[in-house]
């Protein structure tokens, strides 16, 4: 009773306390509350005071500096110069010597106020021609020549400024700065201050402006801001000028304009903090605290202001609330805690007597009704307490047990040493696990038991005997065998699944295997005819051929490229699926190749009576590095489902190039059609291989799907993407880009062709057409005119000189039954050049007309529109830079003289092959015999041991027997020990990766792809009928012959050399000076030898660090030098070091000493 009445005290005891403390609690929390949001609200204040007059003092400061520069003397001295005949009556100076005055003090100011980028000084005359104007680019500061001043009176803050009166200062919006129509990029906003300029009888005669950087205020205002803070900036019409989320700032200026009143809708006020206002986030819901102020900028218009706003999230001052609460919680609950703990410790001592009687008889409770048996044991094992488990169990009465030992009762002889042991450590102080012996009955069956010993603890620690608790085990003994046999044969099945899933693997790996050869193989069957084809059309090119059988022939090229471009996205497919598709690093002319592809893309979508469109007007970088191919690829793939998907209209295709910070050049390109387009839902899914938006469109339009795909991948390898915008029935847009490196070659600029002061009328019956080719023009600062009316009476305005064309450019299809060209000849004056944008064919027969004619072919590119132009108006002054190489560069066939008769070997199963390749080297004097299989080589060049061939040409895929294996049995004899070194240059059509290294490893000397490129083979055939004999055994490939393209034409000195040292290319580097050019070849040569032994010891070492760097610097030295085979390997040494490839490092660097021999001995020679 006495402990039930503790008890009940102790209870009530603790209610009052926790009574009490909850309504503290509740009342503290809520003056935590109010506290956290009178506190929110001052900081709040704070910041925004601060932040107001950050903006008010910047705005103010710049009216200031607006008010200085309206006081100079020169701003007022043009006044009165202007008006009394550029003479200033105050003190005779004239205008000019003013405006250079005022000049001056533009660019001294902006020297000192970096945040001003241009000042102007804008009259009323000329429609608000700018008089001045200073400004800074590039961090160059410089004055507008007076060619560039530009009318700006129909700008807003012209016609604002001129309503103000005298002395009033005008402050813009803010927004992005826009030249020529367009934002500036990168972005910069600006806000613009001005003076009006009154003369002497208060007449408008212009003003003043600055433009001012708004980075230099904005910035400011979000620095040292508090995390939990948020701040807007809004203009007068609520817009985001500032925005926690950058994406939003200035919004406004894209067409996507979120304001404050659509974003959130403000509450009443909590009734807490009457100053502090509240607003929820439509979207999200999310409460936000905050306080703003308006700054308002002067002007004629009033009402237009900034506003500031600065808030915190409800869920951060909620945060800091609770935050608050805890504490409060957590000191109340010690307090409470206290406050229990002496109450708890009245009771505490009645209440130990009390356990400990219920601990006792709990005790006897667990031992008595316990499963397991329990047994008391002293040091010698005899028994103390036995409960009645253990009598069930053992088969022996209480009464019998105590006084007996553990090992007469029922531990076996074999488990007592066991027992005896555990006990002891137990005894000890030692912990110990449960663990097995086997016990028997009073009946003597035995069975196995768990035994888990623990001391029994005595006064001062001392340990008199040992509590055990045995368990009868023997049904988990029984599951545990049946585990292990289950073990067992689940085992055995996983070794034979093993062995299956071994097997289905090789299986695999075999068709993989098999899968690639035959890609490999199908692929030179497939490119074999084509090959025929393409040296055909070389052969074909050699000789006598008109203009336009030229053009037929370069379109049958081009289209014949294209082919073997589309046969090689089979192999692309296998190749990004299995990550290894590589991204070739070559020099390559962007304006070209996008010139050259329009001409051939649009062959068919003029047979669609499609209106190919090419807009190449801002690419601003001519010759990028990178993989042309995969580029040609991707706009390929682009603009064939374009002209496929659409039926009528036209087919846009633009480009154009972005120099980033970092060196690289972003190249964005878009193709877009008037087609059927894509619905929403196959977009979605558009990119995947294989993928169409429905089964009708390739029944309807046919193809596989991958164009897409592997668009999408090339772009991204290349760091860049795709997308496509398209309503279903409207056509579609494919916009994409992808980064590539700037060429370091001098002349890198796209043509540019001075039409200053020339009028050029368009007669076009498409806008965008029209629109596209005004671009160019305007670019080359012509003056242009687009004509949308009636030909004749466009032609009628020329005879009657109501205009004075230089030139006309009219479309074909205006040529019809009513128009008449003759009309120009009733002209008595110059008369205009004439240019007939035309389809594919020959012109259109037209009456004979006295003005000069020329005929464009659609679409018209800027090369052939450029070529026109400076023909026309020009006498083809500059015409070099657009001029169309469609001739190929053979080498002087003098360079051949000497090996006249060397015998030369070709090995091919495909006779058109056989035909195209000695049709290449016919006329270089060798004598060429044939091979059509290894076998057959073999016992050609065996029987002609004693006049030996110099060269064998060597197909790689082959019946009977291949090239490779061709090869590696002329290295081991057996065509003739003295023909082991014979030089072998292997041709293949193989498109798989690793065929050089291939051709490397079986023994052979140099490497060709088909289609052969004829100046490619005859560089290869020079450099090995001059080198054969002493490199036959060295195995190095020349440089591809993009490598070579710094070689010049002059081939009188020796080609090997040329190979080596373009010596031509260093003379005119220093201005054809023979000393500069001895100078620098005995520095390069002074160097060299230590170059080198650092180079050979860190190859040794393997410094993969120093390494490139010694093979960077000697790459330059070396391209400066014009080395061009040291310029090259020293490159790939450096890329080898990057990839850590060692074997790669080992070729590279032998490849790289000997071309440092070789240069040398040229230097050497040639420098002499």
């Amino acid at each position: 009773m006495n402990k039930q009445s503790d008890t009940r005290f102790f209870i009530i005891a603790v209610i009052a306390i926790l009574i009490v403390g909850s309504g503290l609690l509740v009342y503290e929390s809520q003056s935590v509350q109010r506290g956290i949001l009178k506190t929110t609200g001052d900081q709040l204040r704070d910041q925004l005071v601060v932040r107001h007059n950050m903006i008010q003092n910047s705005i103010e400061s710049s009216a200031l500096k607006v008010r200085f520069l309206f006081s100079t003397p020169p701003v007022s001295g043009l006044v009165r110069a202007a008006q009394n005949g550029g003479i200033d009556p105050l003190d005779s100076t004239p205008t000019e010597r003013w405006k250079s005055r005022l000049k001056t003090i533009f660019i001294g100011f902006l020297e000192n106020n970096p945040e001003i980028y241009q000042i102007r000084y804008i009259g009323e005359a000329d429609s608000g021609k700018e008089l001045i104007r200073v400004e800074r680019r590039h961090s160059k500061i410089s004055a507008a020549p007076d060619a560039l001043l530009q009318s700006k009176g129909d700008q807003e803050y012209f016609q604002m400024i001129r309503k103000l009166p005298p002395g009033e200062v005008y402050v813009s919006d803010l927004n992005l700065n826009k030249e020529h129509g367009k934002l500036e990029y990168p972005y910069r906003p600006t806000y613009r201050v001005g003076m009006p300029v009154y003369d002497g009888e208060f007449q408008f005669f212009g003003l003043i402006i600055i433009n001012v950087d708004a980075k230099f205020l904005l910035d400011p205002l979000e620095q040292n801001l508090h995390e939990e803070y948020v701040l807007y900036l809004l203009n007068t019409k609520d817009n985001f000028i500032l925005h926690p989320n950058a994406r939003n700032n200035f919004s406004f200026e894209f067409g996507d304009a979120p304001s404050w009143e659509g974003t959130f809708k403000e509450q009443a006020s909590n009734g807490i903090n009457e100053k502090l206002k509240q607003a929820n986030e439509i979207e999200t819901a999310q409460a936000l605290y905050f306080l703003d102020s308006e700054i308002q900028l002067s002007g004629a218009e009033s009402g237009r202001h900034l506003k500031l706003i600065i808030g915190m999230l409800a869920a951060d001052v909620n945060e800091i609330a609770i935050s608050q609460r805890n504490k409060l919680w957590l000191i109340s609950g010690i307090v409470l805690i206290l406050a229990i703990f002496l109450i708890a410790a009245y009771q505490h001592y009645i209440s130990q007597k009390i356990d400990l009687s219920d601990t006792l008889s709990q005790y006897e409770a667990i031992v008595s009704g316990s499963s397991d048996a329990i047994v008391g044991m002293d040091k010698s094992a005899v028994v103390t307490s036995w409960n009645d488990t253990a009598q069930d169990m053992f088969g022996v009465s209480r009464r019998s047990a105590i006084g007996s030992s553990v090992f007469e009762l029922f531990v076996t002889r074999e488990s007592a040493a066991s027992l005896q042991e555990t006990m002891n450590k137990v005894l000890n102080g030692q912990l110990v696990v449960a663990f097995k012996i086997e016990a028997k009955r009073r009946n003597g069956s035995v069975f196995p038991v768990s035994v888990t010993l623990s001391p029994i603890t005595g006064t001062k620690n001392s340990i008199p005997g040992v509590a055990a608790i045995f368990r009868d085990i023997t049904d988990q003994v029984d599951i545990e065998a049946k585990l292990q046999n289950m073990n067992a044969s689940l085992e055995r099945q996983v070794a034979e699944r093993t062995r299956e899933l071994e097997l289905a693997r090789n299986e695999a790996l075999s068709a993989s295997k098999s899968k690639s050869e035959f890609v490999a193989n199908i692929s030179h069957e497939i490119r074999t005819p084509l090959n025929g084809v393409a040296g055909m059309l070389r052969l074909l090119r050699r000789g006598g051929l008109s203009e336009q059988q030229l053009h037929y022939l370069k379109m049958a090229e081009n289209s014949s490229v294209i082919l073997s471009a589309l046969i090689n996205d089979i192999l692309d497919v296998s190749k990004i699926e299995a990550g290894k598709l590589d991204i070739e690093q070559e020099e390559f002319d962007l304006l070209r190749l996008m010139c050259d592809l329009a001409l051939t893309m649009a062959i068919k979508a003029q047979d669609k009576k499609l209106e190919y469109i090419l807009d190449v007007a801002e690419i601003k970088h001519r010759y990028l590095v990178g993989d042309s191919h995969r580029i040609r690829q991707i706009l390929t793939n682009l603009i064939v489902n374009a002209i496929k998907f659409t039926e009528h209209g036209e087919v846009y295709v633009s480009m154009r190039t972005l120099e980033q910070s970092n060196g690289e050049v972003l190249v964005q390109g878009c193709v877009r059609d008037s087609g059927v387009g894509i619905s929403e839902e196959g977009q979605r899914y558009l990119f995947d291989a294989f993928a169409q938006e429905d089964s009708s469109i390739t029944r309807r339009f046919g193809g596989t799907g991958l164009g897409l795909s592997i668009s999408r991948q090339l772009c991204r390898l290349m760091g860049g993407d795709i997308s496509v915008v398209s309503k279903k029935g409207s056509g579609s847009a494919f916009s994409f880009d992808f980064r590539l490196s700037d060429s370091e070659r001098a002349g890198n600029e796209v043509p540019f062709l001075e039409l200053s002061e020339r009028l050029i009328m368009i007669a076009h019956p498409n806008p965008t057409a029209a629109k596209t080719m005004a671009l160019q023009l305007r670019i080359w600062k012509a003056k242009v005119e687009v004509y949308t009316g009636l030909l004749n009476a466009l032609l009628k305005d020329v005879v009657a000189g109501a205009i004075t064309p230089d030139v006309i450019i009219l479309d074909q299809s205006l040529l019809d039954d009513s128009a008449d060209l003759t009309i120009l000849d009733q002209m008595t004056g110059a008369r205009p050049n004439i240019m007939v944008a035309k389809e594919g064919g020959a012109g259109p027969a037209l009456k004979t007309v006295q003005c000069p004619i020329e005929w464009l072919n659609k679409p018209v590119t800027p090369l052939d529109l450029g070529r026109r132009l400076s023909t026309a108006l020009f006498s083809g002054q500059n015409i070099g830079q657009f001029e169309r190489d469609d001739t190929e560069h053979h080498l002087d066939l003098a360079a051949f003289e000497p090996y006249a008769g060397t015998r030369i070997l070709l090995v091919d199963d495909n006779e058109v092959n056989l035909e195209v390749a000695e049709g290449l080297i016919s006329d270089l004097g060798l004598e060429i015999s044939r091979a059509k299989d290894g076998q057959q080589a073999l016992e050609i060049i065996e029987a002609q041991s004693r006049d030996p061939f110099k060269l064998v040409f060597m197909d790689c895929q082959m019946p009977v027997m291949d090239g490779y294996t061709a090869t590696q049995a002329i290295r081991a004899g057996a065509a003739g020990v003295a023909n082991k070194d014979v030089v072998v240059i292997a041709m293949t059509a193989n498109a798989m990766a690793g065929d050089s290294d291939r051709c490397l490893q079986v023994g052979m000397n140099d490497y060709l792809t088909k289609p052969i490129d004829p100046q490619a083979l005859e560089l290869k055939l020079l450099y090995w009928l001059e080198h054969g004999s002493q490199s036959s055994k060295a195995g190095v490939i020349l440089p591809d012959l993009e490598v070579l393209q710094g070689l010049g034409k002059d081939m009188a000195e020796p080609v090997s050399d040329k190979l080596v040292w373009d010596r031509a290319a260093l003379l005119k580097r220093v201005r054809q000076s023979e000393p500069r050019l001895a100078e620098l070849v005995k520095i390069f040569l002074d160097m060299l030898p230590e170059r080198r032994q650092r180079a050979e010891a860190a190859v040794v070492t393997r410094q993969l660090n120093d390494i490139a760097n010694i093979a960077h610097s000697l790459k330059g030295s070396a391209s400066s030098l014009g080395g061009m085979r040291v310029q090259y390997y020293s490159e790939q040494l450096e890329l080898a070091a990057k990839s850590n490839d060692h074997n790669a490092i080992d070729l590279a660097w032998a490849r790289l000493s000997a071309s440092c021999d070789e240069l040398a001995i040229v230097l050497q020679r040639g420098a002499a």
